[in-house]
C-alpha cells in the first residue's frame, strides 16, 4: 500500500460507527423501518471505503467492479431512507434504475472506452442525482427546521460530488490513470469530502430521530394503549392549555374511568 496511511481507515470506521448507532436507535424504535436502511447504507459506504483503501491489492478490473457497486448501492439505499421515513415508501424501481444506469455507463467506460475521467464524472455525476432526487422531491415533506437542515447537507452533498469532480478533472484529468488513482488527489479528496459529510448527516439524523423517539414516547405516556384517548398525565398537561385558550362556545370534558372499565369488562364480559 505505498504511499498510503492508516489515516485513512479512519473514514470506514466513521461509517461503520454511526451503521451500529443506527442499529441501536432501530432496537428502541422498530416501527422506524428508516434506521435499518440507513444502517445498512453506512455499512455499504465502509465497505467501499475499506475497498478503496486496499484498492492496491487488487486488480484494477476487480477493483473498479467492486468499489464501485458499493458506492452505487451506498447512495441507493441512503435516498431509499431518506423517502421510507418521510412517506413510508421509496420508489425503488427508479432508484435501482438509476443505479443501474450508472453501473452500465461506468462499465462502457472500462471495457468499451476506457477514460478513467469519464467513470469518475459518471460515479460521482450519478452520485448527485441519486442525493439531489430526495432533496428536492420531499421538500414538502420536510418541514421542521431540522428537516430542512437535513435537506441541505444532503443537497449539498451531492453538489460537492459533482463539482468537486469537474475540478479535479480540469486539474489532473491528463495525468489520472486506474494505475494511479488510488493515491491520486480524485481519490483523496473524495474521501476526506464524503467522509465530512457523512458525519453532518448522521448528526443531523441521530437528532432528528433523537426527536422522533421522545415525541413517540411522550405521546405513549399520555394517552391510553388501547382507547388513544388522553390518560391522566395526558389529561392533567392539556387541560390547563385549553382552559387558556378562551374559545367562543360551549365546551364539556368527559372523564372516564378506562381502568375500571377493562377491569369490569375483563371480569363480567
Amino acid at each position: 500500500m505505498q504511499g498510503q496511511s492508516y489515516f485513512q481507515l479512519i473514514s470506514p470506521l466513521i461509517f461503520l460507527v454511526f451503521s451500529c448507532g443506527f442499529i441501536v436507535l432501530w432496537h428502541f424504535a422498530r416501527d422506524i423501518v428508516a434506521l435499518r436502511v440507513f444502517a445498512v447504507s453506512y455499512f455499504l459506504g465502509a465497505c467501499g471505503l475499506l475497498g478503496d483503501f486496499l484498492r492496491p491489492l487488487m486488480g484494477v478490473d476487480v477493483a473498479i467492479f467492486t468499489v464501485n457497486p458499493l458506492y452505487i448501492a451506498t447512495a441507493v439505499t441512503f435516498s431509499g431512507a431518506m423517502f421510507l421515513f418521510y412517506r413510508r415508501r421509496a420508489p425503488w424501481r427508479i432508484l435501482a434504475a438509476i443505479g443501474l444506469a450508472m453501473f452500465a455507463a461506468m462499465a462502457w467506460f472500462r471495457l468499451g472506452v476506457d477514460s478513467i475521467s469519464v467513470r469518475t464524472l459518471i460515479m460521482n455525476g450519478g452520485g448527485f442525482v441519486l442525493f439531489a432526487y430526495p432533496a428536492y422531491a420531499l421538500r414538502r415533506e420536510m418541514m421542521r427546521s431540522v428537516d430542512r437542515v437535513l435537506q441541505a447537507l444532503v443537497f449539498l452533498n451531492g453538489l460537492q460530488l459533482l463539482l468537486r469532480t469537474l475540478v479535479i478533472i480540469w486539474y489532473e484529468g491528463d495525468t489520472l490513470t486506474s494505475a494511479n488513482y488510488a493515491e491520486s488527489l480524485a481519490a483523496m479528496t473524495f474521501q476526506l469530502s464524503v467522509s465530512f459529510a457523512a458525519l453532518a448527516i448522521a448528526v443531523n439524523l441521530f437528532v432528528m430521530f433523537g426527536m422522533e423517539i421522545v415525541s413517540g414516547i411522550t405521546e405513549t405516556s399520555h394517552t391510553d394503549p388501547l382507547t388513544g384517548v388522553f390518560n391522566r398525565r395526558g389529561f392533567d398537561a392539556r387541560i390547563g392549555e385549553y382552559a387558556g385558550e378562551g374559545l367562543s362556545g360551549n365546551h364539556a370534558v368527559i372523564v372516564a374511568d378506562i381502568d375500571r372499565f377493562k377491569s369490569i369488562n375483563d371480569r363480567f364480559g
